[in-house]
């Protein structure tokens, strides 16, 4: 009898999230790709001169980069060789155009901030990332790098510290405000997902899973917590006033979950549908890439990758 009743206190207390778990990327669709399955990993969406771009790495490390609104292959100089297209295929490094200066922003794998000609040379800018205790590389190197509204670009570097970057003035700060950690794990804190709300806030998901706020005026860091006990935050992205994203570690299935920030409040949207079948997504995502008009795209990794876009329902 007592197996029965928690069973079904198991059931009370899991049921609500079960129920919500089809509410987040449910209505996802497939794309098409331009290489079969078993031939292709997705590492990277951008937008570029106002187009969607994906890079895909096949088995025999050859990138393929194409339009998925129209399928149309790219084979503009920018990407097909040099430094840049180098940086779209590495999916550990961030990557952030600026077609007003005809360049990208990355971080390279000695931790430090570069400006990429888009068609010509890597200009060092600064040191952000350092090395973990007991090891002489492995720098904490973000994944992501945000615009600010104020058209300034925002990462983290050593022991979690923010640091901002203006273009205009060629200026690199490292701001007074650190990303949320653990005692003892400042340095395994780098920014995993980014993305600035309607409020002025950035928006934050770390490599441990923490979630975030910072405001770029005050420098203050609010810890929000963790959606679930994984590490990992994968993809963060507004819609319907709400904080959507995904996480999910490297070997695990990925979850979604929305923050509202007018309550504070977590939603666990549990699994994410397989639009092709009945069942759940079971690999990690890679690629994430949210648009301005609510559209989102992923992937999943690993050389059976999909690549899925969820819009936004139309408005009645």
């Amino acid at each position: 009898m007592k197996t029965i009743y928690r069973i079904l206190l198991l059931l009370v207390l899991l049921l609500p999230g079960l129920l919500r778990a089809e509410a987040f990327f449910k209505g996802a669709t497939t794309v098409n790709l331009p290489c079969p399955p078993g031939n292709r990993e997705i590492v990277r969406m951008i937008v570029f001169n106002g187009d969607v771009i994906a890079a895909i790495r096949t088995a025999d490390n050859n990138p393929v980069f194409f339009r998925p609104a129209d399928m149309e292959s790219i084979t503009d100089e920018a990407f097909v060789g040099g430094k840049l297209a180098e940086v779209l295929l590495n999916p550990t490094l961030p990557l952030v155009p600026d077609i007003e200066r005809q360049s990208a922003y990355t971080i390279i794998e000695n931790g430090k901030l570069v400006r990429i000609g888009l068609f010509g040379p890597v200009e060092e800018i600064g040191q952000l990332a350092g090395t973990r205790p007991y090891e002489n590389n492995g720098y904490q190197i973000s994944r992501v790098i945000v615009k600010g509204p104020d058209d300034a670009l925002y990462t983290a570097g050593v022991n979690g510290a923010i640091f901002k970057y203006d273009p205009a003035a060629n200026k690199l700060e490292k701001l007074n405000a650190v990303l949320p950690a653990m005692k003892g794990r400042e340095a395994w804190a780098s920014l995993d997902a980014g993305v600035f709300g309607p409020d002025g806030l950035l928006y934050g998901g770390t490599f441990d899973g923490y979630l975030f706020t910072f405001d770029p005026k005050t420098l203050q860091v609010v810890n929000l917590g963790k959606p679930f006990r994984q590490q990992r935050i994968r993809g963060l992205a507004f819609r319907n006033g709400k904080l959507v994203g995904i996480g999910g570690e490297d070997d695990g299935m990925p979850r979604s979950f929305a923050y509202d920030p007018q309550t504070r409040g977590f939603e666990l949207g549990g699994a994410i549908p397989d639009p092709n079948s009945n069942s759940p997504l079971l690999e990690s995502i890679g690629a994430f890439l949210a648009l301005p008009n609510g559209t989102i795209y992923f992937s999943t990794t690993g050389r059976l990758a999909n690549l899925y876009v969820w819009k936004p329902e139309p408005v009645k």
